[in-house]
């Protein structure tokens, strides 16, 4: 079967790039401020579970095992937003899902960190 063939020596057998586990939580919540203005909150918590690069030695780098957040608050007014939007709020630095030298895969450390915590204020407006 293509799981046996593509187990490691050490027993392990796992498909590369497909991780172990992926969960995923999020909220939502909007509600009134004052005259004509509302809020929206929307936050999620991601988890990606670890992997394995590809087949063979050569690809034997762990990738994933990490944690994707983020927090968007909004507050509208007739066609005006106004909004801030976090990223990453834990910092985590794991390696995602992705080769980072694919021109020597075995002589580098295949490590592509998540971008590091993030803020976005800024406002849409709609036509």
């Amino acid at each position: 079967s293509i799981v046996r063939d593509a187990s490691l020596a050490d027993g392990r057998s796992s498909l590369p790039n497909v991780a172990d586990l992926n969960a995923r939580l999020a909220v939502r919540a909007s509600g009134s401020l004052f005259a004509d203005w509302s809020w929206d909150m929307n936050a999620a918590i991601r988890y990606t579970g670890k992997s394995r690069l590809g087949l063979g030695k050569r690809f034997d780098h762990v990738q994933g095992g990490y944690f994707q957040s983020n927090l968007v608050v909004r507050v509208t007014r007739e066609n005006v937003s106004l909004f801030t939007s976090l990223s990453n709020l834990t910092n985590d630095k794991s390696s995602r899902f992705a080769i980072g030298n694919p021109l020597s895969p075995d002589t580098t450390n295949q490590y592509v960190p998540q971008r590091p915590v993030s803020v976005t204020i800024g406002a849409d407006i709609s036509f």
